[in-house]
């Protein structure tokens, strides 16, 4: 019965047995070798040699062990030059190129050498074979630059009769060369300056998935033969953002890295955009913008001659509105939208109204206008728009405008300090109501964090801060439908707050730890508290057998263990809104 080692292979190259000659199939890779390269010199009538038979035996070593640097270099010599090999024999052998070790850089020349027009070169489908191969394998490659010094070589391939640039224009619609100029275009949009239309299918499909875990797993397997070997892993010199499984692996590769060839996954994969975000450099940002540059150029053209892709525009503008709410800026490219009032009346996506929200302030007559215009042609439907882009503008500018939280932390959290340091008495400089209107605000965020009072109205003394009583009814039936020991007293306060509610439950779990180890508790047996913390909750939590913490005590604890990391406000405003809390606990923490 055959292995299923065999009938993979079978699966993968399928050798032909039919036609073979009387010579026994070769016994091992080497005499399998000096038989393809006989067989590559002789005429098929004149052959002596089981050809069918050699390709099974090379290929079968290479996808079970992978081919030795020595053998994939004779192998690709074979290959990248015209011989009396038959076309499918040649095919079969270059996707069996499974390599156990790094590709080396004479080897990637060959077959850059081999690629073009000439008496001695292979034929397309060989060259185009080999292309695919060199895109599979480029991140294993001995010497990675070595491409980059070929690129001269590979771009002035399209200087031949049947693609040069002047003949595209003139053969119309050929999809091959139209996909192969897009390409360029797409990758460097600074060198050929042509009106090709963008596209979807600029791009290669990418590599097979299945065909390269293959090689992954021979080269896993080789290291793992090679003890002593320093590189491991050949796909670990670099690492492609296909190969990152979590957050930790992200982290841990970050610095080895590749970015993908094509910028434009750029506005989609959301991974992409955090590494461009960690590791910004002015290539990568010259190289997002080029390409969006050239793009939006070509759109621009097309919308002025009535044939856009709206459907395509359209993704990419709800890409950059994605990253620009993601990252809170616009690149620079944006500022191509605007110009026309043709072209921004053309676009079916409101993606480019949003994005305008975030300019900056001063652009009402470089972006607002041309938009206005665009909107108002556009009949009563487009003002549903225009109305949806003026609130989101209104909302960006608030947040600009506004001054940070943090003065307002500062001004609220010393207010002692500056009592003290204020001539007195204070009545004297100061008209009652404002006095009283400050003391309400530092009431009203101390009832709100602190005393677990969310939202009371007791004037003058507090204003819930202008909560309507009828809306803090509301709000308390509502969270009494999700759980009933939750309300509206103790959802802001310090250990339920969306913003603290996590610190403080760290805050606990090292409280509670500290519990433990100090009463000689099981850590495994004892009652835990499962968050968040609250004084009932500690309370069931010590009658169920659980540690003994005082809710006040807690609380203080937590308003410490946010200092010692950084974030002293909330402890400071605290002990500045409560003169009984800064005198029991002022010297202690």
């Amino acid at each position: 019965m055959p292995s299923l080692a065999d009938r993979m292979t079978a699966a993968v190259f399928q050798p032909p047995t039919a036609n073979a000659s009387a010579e026994e199939r070769p016994a091992s890779l080497h005499d399998a070798l000096e038989a393809l390269e006989r067989a590559s010199n002789t005429k098929p009538k004149q052959r002596a040699v089981n050809l069918p038979g050699a390709v099974h035996v090379i290929c079968r070593h290479a996808f079970e062990h992978g081919l030795d640097q020595s053998s994939l270099r004779g192998l690709v010599h074979v290959a990248s030059v015209k011989t009396e090999l038959d076309q499918t024999s040649v095919t079969t052998l270059i996707k069996n190129l499974y390599p156990s070790q790094r590709v080396p850089a004479d080897v990637v020349v060959t077959i850059v050498g081999a690629l073009g027009q000439g008496k001695g070169k292979p034929t397309p489908a060989t060259q185009n074979s080999f292309v695919k191969w060199l895109i599979t394998v480029h991140e294993i490659i001995e010497d990675p630059t070595v491409l980059s010094r070929l690129y001269s070589v590979l771009f002035g391939l399209l200087d031949s009769i049947s693609i040069r640039l002047e003949y595209a224009r003139g053969l119309g619609n050929e999809p091959a060369l139209q996909g192969l100029l897009r390409v360029y275009k797409d990758y460097y949009p600074d060198i050929i300056l042509g009106s090709t239309s963008a596209s979807r299918n600029s791009f290669p499909p990418a590599p097979d998935a299945e065909w390269r875990s293959r090689i992954a797993a021979i080269q896993e397997r080789a290291a793992a033969e090679d003890a002593g070997s320093e590189q491991r892993n050949g796909f670990k010199a670099s690492v492609t953002l296909e190969g990152i499984d979590n957050v930790e692996d992200f982290i841990e590769k970050l610095d080895r890295i590749e970015l993908p060839g094509q910028m434009i996954s750029f506005l989609t994969d959301p991974l992409l955009q955090k590494y461009v975000e960690l590791t910004s450099s002015p290539i990568i940002s010259q190289r997002i913008q080029l390409w969006l540059q050239s793009c939006l150029k070509d759109q621009y053209n097309a919308t002025v001659e009535g044939v856009v892709e709206t459907h395509f525009l359209s993704d990419i503008l709800d890409g950059l509105l994605k990253h620009a709410q993601y990252t809170k800026t616009l690149l620079p490219v944006i500022a191509l939208l605007h110009p026309n009032t043709t072209f921004c009346g053309q676009v079916a996506s409101i993606s480019a109204w949003f994005m305008c929200s975030l300019t900056p302030t001063d652009a009402r007559v470089t972006y607002f206008q041309p938009v206005e215009r665009a909107l108002l042609d556009h009949g009563p439907l487009s003002y549903e728009h225009l109305l949806g882009f003026y609130v989101s503008l209104y909302r960006q500018w608030t947040n600009r405008v506004t001054p940070q939280p943090s003065r307002y932390g500062s001004a609220l959290g010393h207010p002692d300090q500056r009592a003290l340091a204020h001539p007195v008495p204070i009545h004297k400089h100061y008209p009652e109501e404002m006095t009283m209107s400050f003391n309400s605000i530092m009431r009203d965020f101390y009832n709100l964090t602190w005393l677990s009072r969310g939202l009371v109205a007791e004037p003058p003394k507090c204003v819930g801060l202008l909560c309507e009583p009828a809306l803090r009814d509301d709000l308390q039936d509502y969270l009494a439908e999700l759980d009933q020991e939750y309300n509206i007293n103790v959802a802001l306060n310090i250990t339920h707050n969306p913003l603290l509610a996590s610190l403080s439950l760290a805050a606990w779990l090292e409280v509670e730890n500290e519990e433990i180890d100090k009463e000689g508790y099981d850590p495994e047996a004892i009652q835990r508290h499962a968050g968040p913390v609250g004084q009932i909750s500690l309370e069931k939590l010590r009658a169920r057998g659980g540690v003994h913490v005082e809710w006040e005590a807690y609380r203080v604890r937590v308003l410490k263990w946010l200092e010692e990391r950084g974030l002293g406000g909330p402890k400071a405003f605290m002990f500045a809104a409560s003169v009984p809390l800064r005198t029991k606990y002022g010297d202690r923490v």
